[in-house]
């Protein structure tokens, strides 16, 4: 057998590996509050021009409790209270349109079935990640700080994707943050997965930062 197919093999087994977050799961009502809070966000956002016109549009952010009985805006779920917010929401919708992706079509396939395949990270940052079952897409947690600076280059960054639409710069597709029931907030990303392509992946590259900063 050729290292290539190894490889091939080994990742393979990796992919089986991933631990499919179901109701026993810890981390469910993390999933089910990320999910419920970017379907019901992003369908709002049908209704609300999109045509970007402000520089507002990019400091823009919604805040919605939803409570576990459903409010005017938002519908009675099973788990406890928590609190959503949504950033720059006009902008994450064009980035999205930008790369074809339909807003029924994104719900579905981030938040159709309330469950993610989880993703183990090894980072030294503590982030961990979460992939749709089809491995289109990956949410990943950020720090305050990493959500801080993303807020801050997102013109440059809309600008960027807009000119260079085959650009190899991840594409971010939405960020979020999240405040379960009596635990601490947690901002996340929804990004484009590497995982996702036509194209057979016979060498895998795990690339680590500097030890130097």
């Amino acid at each position: 057998m050729t290292d290539s197919l190894k490889r091939m093999g080994t990742t393979k087994e990796k992919k089986g590996k991933h631990k499919k977050i179901d109701k026993a799961h810890p981390e469910f009502e993390l999933t089910y509050d990320m999910m419920l809070g970017i379907r019901t966000s992003v369908g709002h956002m049908a209704n609300v021009p999109h045509d970007l016109q402000y520089p507002e549009d990019f400091k823009d952010a919604s805040e919605v409790n939803f409570k576990a009985k459903g409010s005017s805006t938002t519908p009675p779920h099973k788990m406890r209270d928590f609190k959503f917010k949504d950033y720059a929401p006009k902008v994450f919708f064009a980035i999205r349109r930008l790369y074809g992706i339909d807003a029924a079509d994104y719900m579905l396939t981030l938040c159709g079935d309330f469950e993610f395949l989880e993703f183990i990270s090894n980072s030294k940052s503590g982030s961990f990640f979460f992939l749709t079952h089809d491995r289109r897409f990956m949410v990943k947690t950020i720090s305050k700080e990493e959500a801080k600076f993303l807020r801050k280059i997102l013109p440059s960054y809309y600008r960027h994707v807009r000119k260079y639409p085959n650009t190899l710069i991840n594409r971010f597709y939405g960020m979020h943050r999240v405040k379960p029931h009596k635990k601490s907030e947690i901002r996340f990303l929804v990004i484009s997965s590497v995982w996702f392509s036509p194209l057979l992946m016979s060498k895998v590259f795990d690339l680590k930062g500097s030890s130097h900063g």
